[in-house]
């Protein structure tokens, strides 16, 4: 679906390419090249360390997927799924967050399909 939260032009800016830990590789775009049109992006926005019962551990989160709706079943999501995976797995992440609707098509068809052994906790809502 397309609701979800709109930026403005500096939220973008100040999420993405001024933040202090951003890297190109963190973002991945989909393009349908015939019409010149962006249909689907990622983006892995947090890369950093943390501590839990006294180890370190590199996490990063997966965040803004996306498909346009015209676009959607084509593998266009799995396939940005797989490449902030394989980012994730470059810069030895130890654990990846993701959250998703506990009940949403994504987390069945795309998300459990990639990561069989995700841990997912139903949100209330």
């Amino acid at each position: 679906n397309v609701v979800g939260i709109v930026r403005t032009s500096e939220e973008w800016s100040w999420r993405y390419a001024k933040s202090p830990y951003f890297e190109p590789e963190m973002i991945q775009i989909a393009e349908d090249v015939e019409k010149n049109k962006i249909v689907g992006a990622i983006h892995v926005n947090l890369v950093e360390d943390i501590i839990f019962n006294s180890k370190n551990y590199l996490i990063g989160d997966i965040n803004d997927v996306s498909c346009h709706p015209d676009y959607i079943r084509n593998g266009i999501a799995t396939n940005l799924m797989e490449m902030a995976m394989e980012y994730m797995k470059k810069r030895n992440c130890d654990l990846s967050i993701l959250t998703a609707d506990y009940k949403g098509f994504a987390r069945s068809k795309i998300y459990l399909k990639l990561c069989p052994n995700l841990l997912l906790t139903p949100q209330k809502g």
